[in-house]
């Protein structure tokens, strides 16, 4: 099976292609604006000129699947909005036409769980109403809603999934993941012994680990086809935590590594009310997945990463 995944030499898309790269099926091509150096004759790069049209809508020939992963973050969008547009959307339409002109058989676009708004409460599954703020959310919103349209008169399966927040080692230092709550305080505490949460630590996230995302991603891959009857799943951990949690926790797991850690607050709890928030990934629980990936192992290897690298 011939896989293109898009931002290839991302965080996510790095340590995806090393996941499916063990399966005997899968031969991987991947597009990266850097220079992609994975040394396993399993996995080739295929470049793609963003900037090109032509090029963009050629780039899905002898495929069979396309994972799209390629996009701007979240701090990119904000700075350059009106080019998070063509990037974020656009880019991502002229690579859907690319899939339904080479006849793929499967396209994955993976969207946020950003598209249902900021400081999340309450239950939220996929036909809750969309709320996106800020560009970058807007962009994924906005992109999910054409593909869609476009999706009405194609023949291929498309997927959106709205992942929540993952954590976990990166497969090389070069990928941009430590501004994410759990790299970012695993690194700061290895580093420094500190770790400061920038707020009063009760806001309610829902984490995954990187390696259940990826066996979720192999999942589609291998098992879902056309009797799967919807095109939008949440994807989570199905472990909803407060940051100041998360602070903790990095603190106990890193005893091993460290005396002490001090976690200090950038703000004070102006209240005791409880948060509840619950991101709900049951209907993709449906498709029988599950989630395998101990949580406390894949931050010990993120720790272990820390201490090895930096």
């Amino acid at each position: 099976m011939n896989v293109l995944i898009t931002g290839g030499n991302g965080y996510i898309g790095g340590r995806l292609a090393n996941y499916l790269s063990r399966f005997e099926t899968n031969k991987l091509f991947l597009s990266s604006r850097k220079n992609i150096n994975f040394y396993n004759k399993k996995i080739k790069s295929r470049k793609i000129n963003w900037n090109n049209t032509n090029d963009i809508l050629n780039s899905c020939s002898n495929m069979d699947v396309v994972i799209h992963l390629a996009g701007m973050n979240a701090q990119t969008c904000l700075k350059y909005p009106d080019e998070a547009k063509i990037f974020n959307v656009q880019n991502t339409l002229n690579l859907f036409e690319s899939a339904t002109r080479y006849n793929i058989k499967k396209f994955i676009f993976l969207s946020s769980i950003h598209v249902y708004g900021d400081n999340l409460v309450s239950k939220i599954n996929e036909d809750c109403l969309k709320k996106p703020v800020g560009p970058y959310a807007h962009t994924k919103s906005l992109a999910e809603d054409k593909l869609l349209k476009l999706n009405e008169k194609s023949k291929l399966d498309l997927f959106l999934l709205r992942l929540s927040n993952v954590f976990g080692p990166p497969r090389n230092n070069l990928s941009e993941c430590w501004s994410l709550v759990f790299n970012d305080f695993t690194n700061q505490a290895m580093r420094t012994g500190n770790i400061l949460v920038k707020s009063n630590g009760t806001q309610m996230r829902d984490f995954m680990t990187m390696t259940d995302f990826c066996r979720s991603i192999n999942h589609i891959i291998s098992n879902f086809d056309s009797s799967i009857k919807y095109n939008i799943f949440n994807i989570g951990g199905n472990k909803t935590l407060k940051i100041s949690d998360v602070a903790n926790i990095i603190k106990s797991r890193s005893k091993r590594f460290l005396k002490n850690v001090k976690i200090n607050y950038a703000s004070s709890v102006s209240n005791n009310n409880e948060i509840v928030f619950d991101y709900d990934i049951s209907r993709f629980f449906s498709t029988d997945f599950k989630l395998k990936k101990d949580f406390t192992e894949e931050l010990d290897e993120l720790l272990q990463y820390v201490k090895n690298n930096f």
